[in-house]
């Protein structure tokens, strides 16, 4: 197919008009998907990104975020916002002094007041990617079944992506090309969670089995190291990972799910201890809820630092970046 044949399949099923497709470069719509990009899917998932369907981020976009009156933050608002198709109005966009030294991205969606937490630090813009295409969820229009959507396969060339439009007609759209669309639904505050007996329990059993299976890690893959809860024992750790598991394609090889449970118990763990933080766990689906479904360490008070440990690994694999954990530990060290 080409990729005009799919930009007026977008336009008959009504994720944009024609005055979106005529914005594009008239070059590219003659090109066959699998060459615009690298695959079929790819082309897709480009192509909804060229017509505003698609919010994605790099690992640039909250580069010093916080200066000139947060203009990164309030361009990426708008950005939002050109997705949205004029479903979104942004209005009292401030960021707002926290107690701890951090702020909070204080805005106005639709009339609704919206507090999104930024935490500075190493991993300040890595965090506010997680919490843009995350917390997306939050912002629905009125009286439209259009909401945010994640994609599977997701793009591998972007850090962070969302769709919005209707899941339904999304998934027509995405179903020849075997992509799947699922909303991301707005998640209860994990600092007004109180976990039922279930959630404690499962938390409770993973933490006995990481620390009790710890020491047969530790003679597999790092004996040489003094696993103390020092920074430098979690940088070693992220190069012992990056041997380990090169790529995100192995991360869900269940032949590594026990390496990877035993290396996220480390990293939290050691995190935990910094400032005398706590393992959480809420039941849930983890591909629409960041903090759901895995378990995470958070430091105390309603706008601590938090970190899922799974995800840190994520990231670190995706990155290729052996200090990228060292970076976590120092973000949670001085907060």
């Amino acid at each position: 197919m080409t990729v005009r044949e799919v930009a007026d399949r977008i336009v008959e099923l009504g994720l944009v008009d024609t005055a979106a497709v005529s914005a594009l470069d008239p070059r590219d719509l003659d090109y066959a998907l699998d060459d615009f990009g690298a695959t079929e899917c790819l082309g897709v998932l480009l192509l909804l990104d060229d017509l505003k369907v698609r919010y994605s981020t790099d690992y640039k976009t909250f580069r010093h975020a916080c200066e000139d009156n947060a203009w990164a933050y309030r361009t990426e608002l708008a950005r939002v916002a050109a997705c949205g198709r004029g479903a979104f109005t942004f209005t009292e966009v401030e960021l707002i002094n926290t107690a701890e030294g951090n702020h909070l991205l204080r805005f106005r969606c639709n009339g609704q007041s919206h507090n999104w937490p930024i935490m500075h630090g190493p991993t300040e813009n890595t965090d506010a990617q997680t919490i843009f295409c995350w917390a997306l969820g939050e912002l629905m229009p009125r009286d439209s079944p259009a909401r945010w959507c994640t994609v599977t396969p997701a793009d591998p060339y972007v850090t962070s992506e969302a769709y919005f439009g209707d899941p339904a007609t999304l998934n027509e759209l995405g179903g020849p090309f075997d992509l799947r669309f699922e909303p991301i639904m707005a998640s209860p505050s994990i600092a007004c969670h109180e976990p039922d007996s279930a959630e404690t329990e499962h938390l409770h059993n993973w933490l006995h089995t990481q620390q009790a299976r710890f020491p047969d890690w530790i003679a597999t893959y790092g004996h040489q190291i003094a696993w103390d809860h020092s920074p430098e024992s979690v940088e070693a750790l992220g190069a012992i990972v990056l041997r380990r598991i090169p790529t995100l394609d192995d991360v869900t090889d269940p032949a590594n799910a026990e390496f990877i449970d035993s290396a996220s118990w480390y990293i939290g763990e050691t995190l935990r201890l910094i400032k005398g933080g706590r393992w959480a766990y809420r039941d849930g689906d983890p591909e629409k809820f960041l903090y759901d479904g895995l378990p995470f360490v958070e430091q105390y008070g309603d706008s601590a630092h938090r970190v899922v440990p799974h995800r840190a690994l994520r990231v670190l694999i995706k990155r290729a970046d052996p200090h990228y954990l060292r970076q976590r530990y120092d973000a949670f060290a001085t907060q």
